[in-house]
């Protein structure tokens, strides 16, 4: 396949939109040992990315069983280039409905998620590495020159955090999240950020803001629901211009051994 750049998404593609693009959508499906995981190849010309959609308010549920067939098949195509695309609440109100942001760093409370996927690789090893720079400044660059393409207001350097869902989160620990620097917090992105470093892929998150975190500002279920159904046009826009641009289709590998401890 030589697919280098793979998207994992919280909405779903909008065909409409990659059909006027000139991308074709392809559906696609894959049984791994660890289960079924469908996805979509978008392709024009020699150009074409894989997007899987996973997560989030697509009516899907944000099953974690998810991420180990994602990364069987992202570990055998060897996909360099991992973009997570979707929605968080705010903790600030600087960052309003609509903006979008840029990921530099997180705080994971959730709680019975998968930790690693080289446990399933080489069960019973011991191995460690550090999560400094858990995301790619390279790609996250490149996300935020594309997102400024179509107008949005975008905003870099963002700590957030993980929480485990399906709830949102209450009042008291958004006060507590907001206390530890975090100016945004959604339920993606973990396990997703230690698969990648574990397996040298180049990982970056972009969200849009789609609501105030509860005990900031008040707004509606339907309010909420709308931005993401909006934002989620966007997200195709964004992996449509991205999936265009040459420098994508290249092998940049960044994490390599730089940050392993000891491997398995």
């Amino acid at each position: 396949m030589n697919i280098i750049t793979a998207f994992s998404i919280e909405c779903e593609i909008d065909r409409n939109k990659a059909n006027e693009k000139g991308f074709k959508v392809v559906q696609k499906s894959e049984n791994t040992e660890f289960g079924k995981m469908d996805y979509i190849e978008l392709k024009r010309n020699e150009k074409s990315c894989m997007v899987f959609e996973n997560c989030g308010m697509n009516n899907r549920r944000s099953l974690d069983k998810c991420s180990i067939p994602l990364f069987v098949i992202l570990e055998k195509e060897k996909v360099r280039n991992l973009f997570l695309l979707g929605f968080a609440g705010s903790t600030n109100k600087k960052y309003s409905a609509g903006s979008f942001l840029i990921a530099s760093d997180f705080i994971d409370l959730t709680k019975s998620r998968p930790r690693s996927f080289l446990e399933l690789r080489h069960p019973g090893k011991i191995f460690f590495y550090r999560m400094a720079e858990p995301y790619s400044t390279y790609l996250s660059a490149k996300l935020k020159d594309h997102a400024k393409k179509i107008s949005v207001g975008v905003f870099d350097n963002i700590k957030y955090a993980i929480t485990e869902g399906p709830r949102f989160e209450s009042a008291a620990e958004i006060g507590m999240i907001k206390n530890a620097g975090c100016d945004a917090v959604c339920l993606s992105g973990i396990p997703e950020v230690y698969f990648c470093r574990e397996l040298g892929i180049n990982f970056c998150v972009g969200l849009f803001v789609s609501n105030m975190a509860e005990g900031i500002d008040q707004i509606s279920n339907a309010e909420i629901l709308d931005h993401a159904k909006n934002d989620g046009i966007k997200i195709t826009e964004i992996i449509c211009n991205m999936a265009s641009d040459d420098s994508m289709n290249t092998d940049m590998s960044y994490y390599g051994d730089k940050y392993w401890m000891q491997k398995p």
